[in-house]
């Protein structure tokens, strides 16, 4: 089975597994009901499919759930005989949410060489959207030129970025650097870092939102 977004094999011989698996990273990146319960539901046509026990250990952790710890175990048995791809995708995602700053600079890495993988990447920026610092909204703006070109009119991609560049006009409309008409610069000169914004992908967001 081929992974839609990456276009890479997945280790499993079910085709409604990966199909379950991929709808459920539809409703994680849309940030949408069910999405433990398409990956339960992989899990039980194929038990050992590695990136959907990666994916429901994510999601146990983040609900303090009690059988995190051993979704993280069967994942960890699973990925020993996955391929190298999702060996990497495990590691880099497992890093991002059990130490996010000290996995920071790895992570980053990961994606240069991952462009594709919008799981990480959506959890990457959405910690620097919480966490990043003053310049954390340049940042989620760099890491989103990088994706894949290929995946630049994907909507989980798009609803990224428009989440990040409507957290730039917030700030930039907040600034005391904006003008009076509420219009945005897009020099670096005329107002901090974090308030320029990359014409090239907010008209994309913008064109998708519109239609």
């Amino acid at each position: 089975m081929i992974d839609a977004r990456t276009g890479k094999s997945l280790t499993t011989d079910s085709p409604d597994a990966a199909e379950q698996y991929q709808l459920a990273v539809d409703r994680i990146l849309g940030s949408e009901t069910g999405a433990a319960e398409a990956l339960d539901r992989a899990l039980t046509l194929d038990c050992n499919l590695a990136l959907a026990l990666a994916a429901r250990y994510m999601l146990a952790k983040d609900g303090n759930s009690a059988d995190a710890d051993l979704f993280r175990e069967r994942a960890l048995r699973a990925a020993d005989v996955a391929l190298p791809w999702e060996r990497a995708h495990i590691s880099a995602l497992f890093a991002l949410l059990e130490d996010p700053y000290t996995n920071l600079v790895a992570t980053e890495t990961y994606i240069a060489a991952s462009p594709s993988d919008l799981l990480v990447i959506s959890q990457l920026c959405g910690y620097l959207i919480f966490y990043g610092g003053t310049r954390k909204l340049q940042h989620v703006l760099s890491i989103m030129e990088s994706v894949d070109p290929s995946l630049h009119d994907d909507w989980a991609y798009l609803a990224r970025l428009g989440f990040a560049a409507s957290e730039a006009v917030v700030v930039c409309l907040s600034s005391e650097h904006c003008s009076s008409d509420h219009s945005l610069s897009t020099s670096s000169t005329a107002m901090p870092m974090y308030c320029t914004i990359r014409v090239s992908l907010t008209s994309r967001w913008i064109c998708w939102v519109t239609g």
